[in-house]
């Protein structure tokens, strides 16, 4: 769910788990530069693991961007198994949790033991930016478990334990943030300098997230809005540096998504799967891009009204298609709206309508090539202007920032004014509001887009107060308590560490 400033994460072989918890040699000893190398390959695995599978799409359809079938649940859960009833599900999401927390899990424990192994491997020439990408990751994946899950566990050993409490959000938000500055302090001053130059992490790309962070932050669960500051800080440290850090806004937005153009300089942070062998009985492949599309794309798509209602420009063309027979097409407004009339509960999944943002699928022979952003410079820009409108610096600054990504959408030169600029003299509230519709429409369906501004602005009841009428519904978008914001633990894990079960109070 591409760029010069970019981290492109290269997955050459996913048996690099090795370096991960074995019960026969406990864990993979870093000996030389080599096993080094070798050990960064299967954390950048493990972490492509997370996103090559679609729990993590179905953690996101609470929101208005993403919507499924209403006689089957999310993809991805039963091992990408599409005739699992919603009624299993047993009025909420969790389910469909376990393998992100577990894969998420795995990730952190191989970044433990390159992290636990630091002062060993000090006399290899890449150590530090290794270490650096291992601290780095290791927040990613906190960032994102606990906005899906709340509170959660911090590991920071590579043993298996039984006996682990869960930690406040706060606390896991203070061991994010330690982590990322850990990184800054390790990692390469640019893109230039990075351990694989214009692919993996620099300073420059930790910015871009603190950044992310920080936004959060500031709104649900802490509330903490000083920090709003701080992210309108590090992204704009990013904006007036980015021509050294090698990001910027990809003129357009097409190039954008264009997979022989993955590396480009909006990528902050990219995954890559290449060259994984396509085995049509096992879960999780499919054996050509038709099948891929009757049982991934045509079950998912986005909620009529977000979709009726997103702007007919440039942007909507190209982040949305149409297919029949497994041939895309783009699709104007008003032939999905006569369809959609014409059949109110079936349109869309006979045929499917698909935002192209989460994902890449390439057939190459025998093989798939699958690209994921998870940041994008344009999450910088967007971030930049919402915190400082939030923290009492609305300027030019914040309104050149929103309109760049706006003159984008329709196709037209990115710095030079235009008729699709802001309105100026908006205040703070209005103009904040005007930033998360833009963030709405720019990142639906990415891995960082709309659930995680609908959490952070507790804004489900109200988004749900727009669903269309006759959109089919699965029983947890009806009378969704807080709590629902997160999904649950695994219970298997909770089996084996009672410990899980104990909520505590924020």
């Amino acid at each position: 769910m591409k760029y010069k400033i970019f981290i492109a994460i290269i997955i050459l072989n996913i048996s690099c788990q090795k370096f991960l918890y074995d019960e026969d040699d406990k864990i993979g000893i870093i000996e030389n530069e080599n096993e080094l190398e070798e050990a960064m390959l299967g954390i950048y695995g493990l972490l492509g693991n997370v996103f090559h599978n679609y729990d993590i799409l179905a953690a996101f359809v609470l929101a208005d961007d993403i919507n499924i079938e209403a006689d089957h649940v999310v993809p991805g859960y039963g091992e990408c198994d599409f005739e699992i009833p919603v009624s299993s599900v047993e009025n909420n999401i969790s389910i469909i949790g376990s393998k992100i927390y577990q894969d998420f899990y795995k990730t952190i424990i191989s970044a433990n033991n390159l992290i636990k192994q630091k002062d060993q491997i000090q006399r290899f020439s890449q150590a530090n930016s290794c270490i650096g990408e291992a601290y780095f990751i290791r927040s990613i994946c906190y960032f994102y478990l606990t906005r899906l899950f709340g509170e959660i566990p911090i590991i920071t050993d590579i043993e298996v334990k039984y006996d682990v409490y869960l930690s406040n959000i706060p606390d896991v938000y203070s061991f994010i943030e330690a982590d990322m500055l850990e990184a800054m302090q390790l990692l390469p001053l640019s893109n230039q300098l990075a351990r694989i130059p214009y692919s993996t992490p620099h300073k420059g790309t930790v910015k871009a997230i603190l950044a992310e962070i920080y936004l959060n932050m500031a709104g649900y669960p802490l509330k903490d809005i000083e920090k709003y500051e701080l992210a309108a800080k590090y992204a704009g440290e990013v904006i007036d540096s980015s021509e050294f850090y090698g990001m910027g806004l990809e003129n357009d937005l097409a190039k954008v998504w264009d997979i022989d153009y993955f590396d480009n300089p909006e990528k902050i942070i990219g995954i890559v799967l290449d060259e994984i062998p396509v085995e049509p009985n096992e879960p999780g492949n499919w054996s050509s891009m038709e099948d891929y599309y009757e049982k991934v794309q045509r079950r998912i798509k986005p909620e009529y009204n977000f979709y009726i209602n997103y702007p007919n420009n440039y942007r909507k063309k190209v982040s949305f298609y149409y297919g029949y027979n497994y041939g895309l097409i783009t699709i104007d407004d008003e032939d999905y709206e006569y369809k959609r009339l014409a059949e109110p509960r079936d349109m869309g999944y006979c045929d499917f309508m698909y935002t192209i943002n989460y994902r890449k699928w390439l057939v190459n022979g025998e093989y798939n090539i699958v690209a994921i952003y998870l940041y994008r410079y344009a999450h910088t820009l967007l971030t930049y202007a919402e915190a400082k409108a939030r923290s009492g610096q609305l300027d030019a600054s914040a309104y050149e920032a929103v309109n760049k990504i706006r003159r984008r959408a329709n196709k037209i030169d990115i710095n030079q004014s235009s008729g699709f600029d802001l309105q100026e003299g908006l205040n703070p509230e209005q103009f904040a509001d005007s930033v998360i519709q833009e963030r709405a429409l720019e990142f639906c369906a990415e891995p960082e887009g709309r659930w995680f501004d609908i959490l952070r602005l507790e804004k489900l009841e109200e988004i749900h107060n727009k669903r269309y009428d006759y959109e089919p519904e699965v029983p947890w978008y009806s009378n969704i308590p807080e709590e629902n914001y997160y999904l649950d633990l695994p219970q298997e894990d909770i089996w084996l560490n009672p410990n899980l079960s104990d909520t505590l109070d924020q």
